[in-house]
């Protein structure tokens, strides 16, 4: 998404990228004032290997052209992988992005200090970690987990009516990307890094929360192309004032309040996700 904060309509003459393997469309536009317009870009690799280049972004505003970065790797089903996890001390929402001949949580997070928790309306603990799903797990010490298996590069979670936590696939993907079948996303995505944080991203080996409004299916695609950008509905909050909280060992949430900034804010859309397992930071 490319947003327009000035005074004056943004017109983009061209969009160029400087490896033809990522591809944006449409390569032009305008933005009206406090407008926005959202560019597809499209990686093509040529192979099972890590790319690199930047998109040139050509405007009638000052600064032009203006650069973002872009990463991909070439995706390889089938191929063996291994995905490394960065867990910190205490909880963390984590899942299983491989495909592994052992699901069983005391092999795949052999370091975990406690039961996994899997939530269907209310907590409930699993030995087994199914694809797809999310789980609390708590660790005594910061450390890496690696998981090694073959690669999932989509997958179709069966949700529930409210709250559901979902897992992750092989690969990064955009919040925007996932699909909705027979219901409707009612909230943002949340993970949980020292807090609940809305995500725009889903990452390999990490799990989150997000609220349906019935029963169905979401759809997992993963993209092997990652590209860091800012979610709509973060955007929503810079016009309230803030409050941040924080504890003894600097876990930090923020609290957002003010006027309605506009007539197509929802506050119930930045509804937060259930309590967590005891223990961990919530306000």
């Amino acid at each position: 998404w490319i947003y327009n904060t000035g005074g004056s309509s943004l017109t983009i003459d061209s969009m160029k990228s400087t490896d033809s393997r990522f591809d944006v469309s449409p390569s032009s536009g305008t933005i009206v004032p406090a407008d926005s317009q959202a560019f597809d870009i499209t990686f093509s690799p040529d192979s099972a290997t890590g790319y690199t280049g930047y998109l040139l972004v050509y405007h009638n505003a000052s600064g032009s052209p203006d650069s973002i970065s872009l990463a991909g790797t070439g995706m390889c089903n089938g191929c063996e992988v291994t995905i490394s996890d960065s867990l910190d001390a205490g909880w963390n929402m984590v899942s299983v992005p491989v495909n592994v001949a052992d699901q069983t949580k005391s092999v795949l997070y052999p370091s975990a200090i406690s039961d996994a928790f899997a939530y269907t309306g209310m907590y409930v603990t699993k030995d087994t970690l199914e694809y797809g799903h999310g789980y609390w797990l708590k660790f005594d010490t910061a450390s890496i987990a690696p998981m090694t298996g073959t690669v999932r590069s989509e997958d179709s979670i069966d949700v529930q009516a409210g709250w559901n936590m979902i897992g992750s696939v092989s690969y990064p993907l955009a919040t925007s990307s996932i699909a909705a079948v027979g219901t409707s996303i009612v909230s943002n995505f949340f993970g949980y890094t020292s807090g609940y944080t809305i995500a725009s991203s889903i990452e390999p080996a990490k799990a989150y929360w997000v609220k349906v409004s019935t029963a169905g299916t979401l759809v997992l695609t993963g993209s092997s192309m990652a590209m860091k950008y800012t979610s709509p509905t973060l955007r929503a909050l810079t016009g309230l004032n803030s409050l941040s909280i924080k504890d003894a060992s600097g876990k930090k949430q923020t609290l957002y309040f003010g006027k309605k900034p506009n007539e197509e804010f929802s506050a119930t859309f930045f509804e937060l996700p259930p309590s967590s397992p005891e223990g961990v930071f919530d306000i």
